[in-house]
């Protein structure tokens, strides 16, 4: 019975396979697409953290990123971006995102396409204007 058992249980680690299109990190499934935004944010602002899920403070859901904060402030860990990848549109699961306290001078066109977007907080950055395409954003609450 006890090899019956082992057996099973093997069976089931062996099966924890992430489905198509997403990346296993620390034995969890995320999407590939929103750990390339990440990292591609953190190449481009010389983040220096390791661990990619340690950039801003993120809220995962069902695998997909579905809030993000970051900015020189405790709950986005303290961290200056300067940059925003255009990549950005590929976090078409993202509801919340929260850049405050940034020298950001301009925002991607691409961050109109965040179609699910229901809060962007932009305070404290050094933003000029918006791209003219933010008023599209129709999920946003203010």
């Amino acid at each position: 019975m006890k090899n019956i058992i082992l057996i099973f249980i093997l069976g089931i680690l062996q099966c924890q396979d992430c489905d198509a299109g997403f990346e296993m990190i620390n034995e969890f499934c995320y999407a590939s697409t929103d750990i390339e935004f990440l990292k591609n944010l953190k190449n481009l602002n010389d983040v220096d953290i390791e661990n990619i899920l340690m950039v801003g403070q993120q809220t995962w859901l069902e695998g997909r990123l579905i809030h993000f904060w970051i900015g020189d402030w405790p709950l986005g860990h303290d961290i200056q971006i300067q940059i925003i990848p255009n990549s950005i549109n590929e976090l078409d699961a993202l509801e919340r995102l929260v850049i405050q306290w940034n020298p950001l001078t301009s925002l991607p066109h691409e961050i109109c396409e965040l179609t699910q977007l229901n809060e962007l907080g932009l305070d404290r950055n050094q933003l000029t204007e918006l791209p003219s395409c933010i008023g599209n954003l129709d999920q946003l609450i203010n």
